[in-house]
């Protein structure tokens, strides 16, 4: 559904820009599309809880811990987003797109470990199963291209 909202709103957008204009806007993407984003997702987040906190009939909407709650927002905001993707980003620069592409994948297994480690969860076994997999895909494309 997703999806098609975003192929339609893309085609209406489209019909309206002039063409040079398009092609400005195609090119800021990269600078400005990630406080966009980030803004818009909070935005939704924050009705999203509004509207449960009064359908919960909530007095707290953020939790009944409010300091641990925006200690793990920030967290959230530091660790994943702004040093996770300056790595990623980073790494682009350093190493071909394909084997960054490839590392990226390997990022269940650190979220595995840390959420073991940070909030005492034990990941299922499928978890497991689907680790399996990717590692198996990851040394299969490594494997594919030393051969080429």
């Amino acid at each position: 559904m997703l999806l098609a909202v975003h192929f339609i709103s893309w085609i209406a957008g489209a019909r309206m820009t002039p063409g040079a204009n398009a092609s400005l806007l195609v090119n800021m993407t990269p600078a400005v599309m990630p406080f966009v984003l980030y803004l818009l997702a909070g935005l939704i987040c924050l009705a999203i809880a509004g509207i449960h906190g009064a359908m919960a009939g909530a007095q707290v909407w953020i939790g009944p811990r409010v300091g641990h709650e925006l200690l793990m927002i920030a967290g959230l905001a530091v660790v994943p987003t702004l040093l996770g993707h300056s790595i990623v980003n980073w790494s682009f620069k350093v190493f071909r797109g394909q084997v960054v592409s490839l590392l990226v994948l390997g990022q269940l297994i650190f979220a595995g470990i840390t959420t073991y480690l940070i909030l005492d969860e034990t990941p299922s076994p499928a978890f497991f199963g689907a680790v399996f997999f990717v590692v198996a895909g990851m040394v299969l494309v490594v494997l594919q291209g030393r051969r080429n």
